[in-house]
Order: C-alpha cells, then sequence, then structure tokens
C-alpha cells in the first residue's frame, strides 16, 4: 500500500504522537493544583482521554501557569540567602 519510507514516517510520527499524549498526561496528573489553569485537573484528564493529541497540545500550552524562575518563590515564607542560627548550638 505505501513504500517502505512513507511506513517508516508514518511509524515516527505515531510514536512522537503517542510520546506526546504520554508526556502530557504524566504532566497534569503530577503539576499541583495551585498551578493548573481555566478548568480543574480532572477536567484536563478528560479532555486528554476524549482527543489525546489535541487535549496534549492544549494542556501544553495553556493547561498549566509557568514555573517560577527561582525554586525558592514557590514556597511562601522561604527566604532567599543562607540561613543564619540566632541561638547556640545545644
Amino acid at each position: 500500500m505505501y513504500s517502505g519510507a512513507t511506513n517508516a514516517l508514518l511509524i515516527v510520527v505515531i510514536g512522537l504522537a503517542m510520546l506526546i499524549v504520554a508526556f502530557s498526561f504524566i504532566d497534569c496528573v503530577r503539576t499541583p493544583s495551585e498551578r493548573i489553569r481555566f478548568v480543574p485537573k480532572l477536567l484536563w484528564l478528560y479532555f486528554m482521554v476524549q482527543a489525546p493529541l489535541f487535549g496534549s497540545l492544549v494542556w501544553t500550552y495553556f493547561g498549566k501557569s509557568p514555573e517560577p524562575a527561582d525554586p525558592r518563590e514557590a514556597i511562601p515564607g522561604m527566604t532567599k540567602g543562607p540561613v543564619h542560627r540566632t541561638e547556640p548550638l545545644v
């Protein structure tokens, strides 16, 4: 039906699509709820099950807010710089 080169290209494209879907699904499951935008996490997962490639691409570009540049900014109350003890060691 198709030539060998076309079959190989088709296998590569399908493999890449499957990797994108798997990565996006795992990323959605592992993303904290505070970073998810627009709809709840379960609804994002439902979108990815119903329309895997489209849902995964939409999740990748619009589903979560970007990570802060400094990881310490993600933890409330964490100070920048080293922590110095104010009391003696016992």
